[in-house]
């Protein structure tokens, strides 16, 4: 089992069909990171 949460909604979680959402949600994740790398560095280099 992954993380804390009940048996249901593991079963749930897995029987999505569709995998656009996770896509969308590791794409928006990685713009955040990269986002959030540059502004970091720009901030540490000013």
């Amino acid at each position: 089992m992954f993380g804390v949460q009940t048996h249901k909604n593991y079963e749930h979680d897995f029987k999505q069909k569709s995998f656009i959402p996770f896509l969308l949600v590791g794409i928006v994740f990685v713009i955040g990171l990269v986002v959030g790398l540059l502004l970091l560095v720009k901030f540490i280099l000013a």
